[in-house]
């Protein structure tokens, strides 16, 4: 209800210009040729603007690519070095296989020459007292042989 008890004036518009906006003045018969001359200006200084960020731009690019070829050489390099280091080991692993079989292969050899020594040391422990009696039969022959010799004599 106290919308429209006001007074009628507060209803008018103000005839005054918005502040936001500058009244129209008019810069005279030039003002086409001032705007396109800052245009202009406008426009060489985002040239300006626009080869400085291009260089530098460029400088980057080329910085990054010089960080990117060392990268390579030395992850290149790194990738020579492990391929060489892995040949040695592979290398190494071969000949160590090899050494290996040898190896096997001689603990088998002396594994037969100990069943061969074995059997021989069985054979002579089974026939040492054989044998002990047979030498001394035979060194008793001896001497009974040279002594007839000596009583031939």
């Amino acid at each position: 209800a106290g919308f429209y008890n006001k007074p009628l004036e507060s209803f008018l518009q103000d005839p005054k210009e918005p502040e936001t906006f500058g009244s129209y003045k008019k810069a005279g018969g030039n003002g086409v040729m001032l705007m396109l001359q800052q245009l202009i200006a406008d426009a060489k200084a985002m040239e300006v603007e626009s080869s400085t960020a291009e260089r530098e731009a460029q400088k980057g690019y080329e910085a990054f690519g010089k960080e990117t070829i060392n990268a390579l050489k030395t992850k290149g390099k790194a990738l020579e070095d492990k391929a060489a280091e892995k040949a040695k080991l592979e290398e190494k692993f071969v000949m160590t296989r090899q050494s290996k079989k040898g190896v096997e292969k001689e603990v088998d050899t002396l594994a037969d020459t100990e069943v061969q020594l074995h059997e021989t040391c069985d054979f002579t422990l089974q026939n040492f007292d054989a044998r002990q009696m047979a030498r001394s039969a035979e060194v008793e022959s001896l001497f009974d042989a040279k002594n007839f010799l000596k009583g031939v004599k």
